[in-house]
């Protein structure tokens, strides 16, 4: 059995009414590559922080879905489409470039629905230094509990240490957070 290696795919693909379809998978086949190996990420931002036209708006969510994973659907859609259209001898570029679009769009709400926010509102303790809290909770040995608001309107219920007695609904300043207590050096605040 004699094995021929035939080039003769290679070139359909490279031949006229196929050209633009295989750039496109040669662009994702280079995304694809350069994101497994890290580049993209560390070497070349390509997480757009610049305000979009509007009417790119209302097509992509645009805010919740990195670029890159925009950029490779609308390659592979492109493609696929591309070569689909010219197995039936429409070689017309163009209705790839629109269902393209409308794939792209349709995937991409998806997405924003399921992925996280680029915000988050998780707080960790340490960050609450300093904002103001009532108190809760108090017992004669200057420990307790208050309730703090952060910055997002979610209430924390903390520990705390004073060398003062505090009563129930004062308020105070939460200061040094260590050994999973706030430190209360402060006067109440009536």
């Amino acid at each position: 059995m004699n094995f021929v290696y035939n080039f003769n795919m290679f070139s359909v693909l490279l031949s006229n009414p196929y050209t633009p379809f295989t750039y496109a998978l040669f662009i994702l086949a280079f995304l694809l590559v350069m994101e497994t190996i890290g580049l993209i990420s560390s070497v070349i931002d390509f997480d757009i922080d610049a305000d979009f036209p509007p009417f790119l708006a209302t097509i992509f969510p645009i805010k919740k879905v990195p670029f890159v994973v925009l950029l490779c659907l609308y390659c592979a859609s492109f493609a696929v489409m591309g070569f689909y259209l010219c197995s039936f001898k429409i070689y017309n570029p163009w209705w790839s470039v629109g269902f393209s679009f409308c794939f792209t769009a349709l995937i991409a709400e998806f997405l924003s629905r399921i992925l996280p926010n680029s915000k988050s509102e998780a707080i960790s303790l340490a960050e609450l230094e300093g904002y103001s809290a009532t108190v809760t909770m108090s017992n004669i040995t200057g420990r307790g509990q208050c309730k703090v608001i952060d910055e997002y309107g979610n209430s924390k219920w903390v520990s705390f240490m004073s060398s003062k007695i505090y009563h129930v609904g004062n308020v105070v300043v939460l200061g040094k957070f260590e050994n999973n207590y706030f430190r209360i050096n402060s006067k109440p605040i009536i």
